[in-house]
């Protein structure tokens, strides 16, 4: 695996995947079938949105997993540091460094969509 392979993957399986599964909840869950308080809550908000509104929630929501992602990538690549992080940080796939550019490939990626 390389970083582009590892960007691609990331997008894939956090950003789209996870987009999916939450139009599907979204869409298939009432309020009244939600167990946990925060979801009851939620699900009663989207119940009440038009169709524009949902799309807009669902921009929403896609945005903050590209940005967290993002974030997390510039920490594994150096470009941002945690609190009181004093080592650089590596990601290795076997003898292949991985890190250095995952940010600007998953970036890369996702203005392409």
């Amino acid at each position: 695996m390389n970083a582009k392979d590892l960007a691609a993957g990331l997008r894939e399986a956090v950003v789209e995947e996870n987009l999916s599964t939450y139009h599907q909840l979204f869409r298939q869950t009432t309020a009244a079938e939600a167990t946990d308080r925060y979801w009851k809550d939620v699900l009663a908000l989207y119940a009440q949105l038009n169709e524009k509104q949902r799309d807009t929630l669902f921009e929403i929501i896609r945005q903050v997993m590209v940005d967290t992602t993002s974030n997390l990538l510039a920490i594994l690549d150096g470009v941002s540091r945690l609190r009181n992080q004093k080592e650089s940080l590596s990601l290795l796939c076997g003898d292949n460094r991985l890190d250095g550019d995952l940010q600007s490939q998953f970036l890369e990626l996702e203005e392409r969509e």
